[in-house]
């Protein structure tokens, strides 16, 4: 069972990835770059993934009982991996290697992500 998410970006600098689409499969990816000491709310089961810099720290807020075995995954397309890569580019502008972790999937119709 899959629960919301909450981030913090705590030092350096971090992009938020959210997903759109269904159960299977991925229409679209959102990018969010993330400002210092602001609250992201990832709604269950909306997939997301983030690229970190070297220096970033995050503070994850997850349920206590969370585990790769109740979290749901989706595989992104090659295409999808590359869009990806090229999004935290542009965001960093700088030329990373980014490993791309995704963490949940996808409702159609849901809220995608909250900002406090």
């Amino acid at each position: 069972m899959a629960y919301d998410e909450m981030f913090v970006l705590l030092r350096g600098r971090c992009i938020l990835f959210v997903g759109k689409g269904d159960d299977d499969s991925i229409s679209e990816i959102y990018a969010q770059p993330m400002a210092p000491h602001t609250t992201y709310n990832v709604k269950k089961p909306i997939w997301h993934t983030h690229s970190l810099s070297p220096n970033a720290m995050v503070l994850v807020v997850e349920n206590r009982d969370t585990t790769f075995d109740n979290s749901p995954f989706c595989k992104l397309t090659g295409m999808q991996r590359k869009t990806l890569c090229e999004m935290a580019t542009r965001e960093y502008r700088l030329r990373l290697q980014l490993r791309i972790v995704p963490m949940a999937l996808v409702v159609p119709g849901r809220f995608l992500l909250q900002v406090f």
